[in-house]
C-alpha cells in the first residue's frame, strides 16, 4: 500500500483525484473498488509501474490490455487475496460485535499478556475466554502475532531459513521483551549470536505501548542479570552473549544533523556519555520563549516562520510540534488564516502531495516525527498545569510532572518512569532541529494578577545558560513578539557571517 501510495503521488494530477484513488487503495483489501473505467485504467498503469520499481514480474504485452494467461503482478496478488476476502466476508457482525464486546473487557491484561512472553493459561480469565473465542473463529489478534512467533521458535526451534543470518535490530530502545527474546534466538546458531543493536535509549517514547528502555540500558551496560530478569525466561539469553568479548558496544558520537550549539543545548536535557560531537560547529542557540497567552505563543510562532521564510527558507523546511495534536489546533488556524501552507503528519498516513513552490509547514506530534529532521524546528505548549495534583486521577500528557505518587512506593516508581518517558519525549522533538529550535510555552498570569497555574517543563525551567546555548526571552505583548524575532534575525546574520569568514565552516 506504501509503494501504491506513493507511486500516486508523484503523479501531477489533482488532488481531489488522488485522495480519491487513494481511498480506493484503502478499500480494495476487502472489495473491489468502484472504479469508473478511467480510474480503473490509471490505477493499473500505476500498480504496474510500481511493481516494475519494486522488481516484481510485470511479464506481459505493452499497454492497458493484458490477457488473462499473462496476468501483471498485480492481479495475481489480487487473485492470491481471494481467500482471505472470502474469509472476511463470511465473519458476521454479530460475530465481530462479540468479540470486540469481549476484547474491550480485558484490552489492558491481554495487552500485558501479549508482552509478557507466557502462555494464555498464565492469563487471567477474561483474557483466557477472549482468546478462546478468538481461535474458535480462527481469528489471531495482531498484537499477539510477536508471542505466537515466539512460542513456536520455543517448540520448534529457528526454521532453516533463518538461520545463520546477521540480524539488526532496529530503533532497539523500543522493543519489549518479547520481541527481544524472539530475535535473540533467531539470531543464535552454533555457538554464536549474530545481532546488532541499534538505538538511543535516550529516544525511549513508547513505553505506553509496552516497550521496555531498561532492556536497551542493560545491554549498554552489560548488566547481564538485570537483563535475564528482563527477559520473559531464564534460558532467553544466548551464553555466547554472557562469555568475554561476547557483546560489544559501540557508542556513536559523531553527530551530523544538528549544529554544536543546538546538541549543547539538548545535552543539557539528556547528557550523552560519550558526549556528541556535531560537524556542524557553532550555530544558534535554542530560544527558550514564556509567553503571556495562548494567542502570544501563536503568534510568536508564526512571525517566528515568516521570519524565516524572508531569509529564504522553504515552508517545507520548517515545522510546529507538540505533544499532542490537540495542543496544534490553534496554530492550524491561524495558519490557515494568514494564508501559509501546512501538512499534518500522521503515524500512518501517506506523505502529502507538494504544495508548489514552496512546500507547506509540518504539523505534527513528537511521537510522529521520530526519525525526521528539519531545518526549522518550533516546539510548542511545554506547559502543565500545576493544579492537576489529585493522584486518583489519571495524568494526561505533561500534567504527570505534578504528579508524586501519593506516598505509595510502587506509584512512586510508575510515576517517575512515566516522567522520565516525558523528558526523552522532549529531547527526541528538541534534536529534530538541524538549524533553528524554539522552546516555548504560555503561562498566563493568574487570577488578581496572582502566580500562574502553568508552569514550565521542570527540565526546561532549570536550563543553564550560561554556556551560550540556551537564550531566552519573555513575551508580554506584540512588542516583545518584534523585539524577539528581530534579535534571532540578528543572531542568524551574525552566524552567517561567521562562516562566511571560515570561523564556523
Amino acid at each position: 500500500e506504501d509503494l501504491a501510495l506513493r507511486a500516486l503521488f508523484e503523479q501531477k494530477w489533482p488532488e481531489e483525484r488522488l485522495r480519491r484513488l487513494q481511498a480506493a487503495f484503502r478499500a480494495q483489501v476487502l472489495h473491489p473498488p468502484p472504479l469508473d473505467g478511467k480510474d480503473f485504467g490509471a490505477l493499473r498503469h500505476l500498480c504496474k509501474d510500481m511493481c516494475a520499481k519494486a522488481g516484481l514480474n510485470t511479464a506481459g504485452p505493452q499497454g492497458d490490455r493484458v490477457p488473462d494467461e499473462a496476468k501483471c503482478a498485480y492481479e495475481q496478488e489480487w487473485d492470491c487475496m481471494e481467500p482471505l476476502r472470502a474469509a472476511a466476508r463470511k465473519v458476521s457482525h454479530s460475530d465481530l460485535s462479540a468479540a470486540v464486546s469481549e476484547f474491550l473487557g480485558c484490552s489492558g491484561p491481554f495487552d500485558a499478556y501479549c508482552r509478557s512472553g507466557k502462555g494464555v493459561e498464565e492469563a487471567p480469565p477474561a483474557v483466557r475466554r477472549f482468546v478462546a473465542m478468538a481461535r474458535e473463529k480462527g481469528w489471531l489478534h495482531i498484537n499477539e502475532v510477536p508471542l505466537q512467533a515466539l512460542e513456536k521458535v520455543r517448540r520448534e526451534g529457528v526454521p532453516p531459513a533463518f538461520q545463520g543470518a546477521h540480524y539488526l535490530l532496529d530503533e532497539g530502545q523500543d522493543t519489549d521483551a518479547v520481541q527481544l527474546e524472539l530475535v535473540l534466538r533467531l539470531a543464535s546458531h552454533a555457538g554464536e549470536c549474530r545481532l546488532t543493536v541499534v538505538g538511543d535509549v535516550d529516544q525511549a517514547i513508547y513505553g505506553f505501548r509496552g516497550a521496555n528502555a531498561r532492556l536497551m540500558e542493560a545491554l549498554k551496560a552489560k548488566q547481564f542479570d538485570e537483563l535475564a530478569a528482563l527477559l520473559p525466561r531464564d534460558d532467553a539469553l544466548p551464553p555466547s552473549v554472557r562469555r568475554a568479548g561476547g557483546l560489544v558496544c559501540v557508542p556513536l558520537t559523531e553527530h551530523h544533523r544538528s549544529t554544536t550549539r543546538l546538541v549543547c543545548a539538548y545535552s543539557l536535557v539528556r547528557a550523552k556519555d560519550p558526549p556528541l560531537r556535531s560537524v556542524h560547529a557553532g550555530g544558534l542557540p535554542a530560544y527558550r520563549v514564556r509567553c503571556e497567552s495562548d494567542a502570544l505563543e501563536v503568534r510568536l510562532v508564526l512571525d517566528q516562520l515568516r521570519m524565516w521564510r524572508d531569509r529564504g527558507k522553504a515552508w517545507g523546511e520548517m515545522s510546529v510540534l507538540a505533544l499532542s495534536s490537540g495542543h496544534l489546533t490553534d496554530f492550524m488556524d491561524e495558519l490557515k488564516n494568514a494564508g501559509i501552507p501546512y501538512a499534518e503528519r500522521k503515524d500512518k498516513d501517506p506523505p502529502p502531495p507538494p504544495h508548489p513552490p514552496y512546500g507547506r509547514v509540518t504539523l505534527g506530534t513528537i511521537h510522529s516525527v521520530k526519525g525526521w529532521e528539519c531545518d526549522v524546528v518550533c516546539v510548542v505548549r511545554l506547559n502543565y498545569d500545576s493544579t492537576k495534583t489529585d493522584e486518583a486521577q489519571p495524568a494526561f500528557g505533561w500534567s504527570i510532572f505534578c504528579r508524586s505518587g501519593g506516598g505509595d512506593p510502587a506509584l512512586a516508581d510508575k510515576v517517575q518512569a512515566q516522567q522520565l518517558e516525558k523528558v526523552r519525549l522532549l529531547y527526541t522533538a528538541m534534536s529534530r532541529a538541524r538549524r533553528f529550535l524554539s522552546l516555548s510555552c504560555a503561562l498566563p498570569t493568574g487570577r488578581n494578577g496572582g502566580e500562574p497555574t502553568r508552569r514550565w517543563l521542570p527540565v526546561l525551567a532549570t536550563l543553564d545558560e550560561t554556556g551560550g546555548c540556551v537564550k531566552s526571552f519573555a513575551v508580554r505583548g506584540e512588542a516583545d513578539i518584534s523585539r524577539a524575532v528581530a534579535e534571532v534575525s540578528a543572531d542568524a546574520d551574525a552566524v552567517a557571517a561567521e562562516a562566511r569568514d571560515g570561523a564556523h565552516p
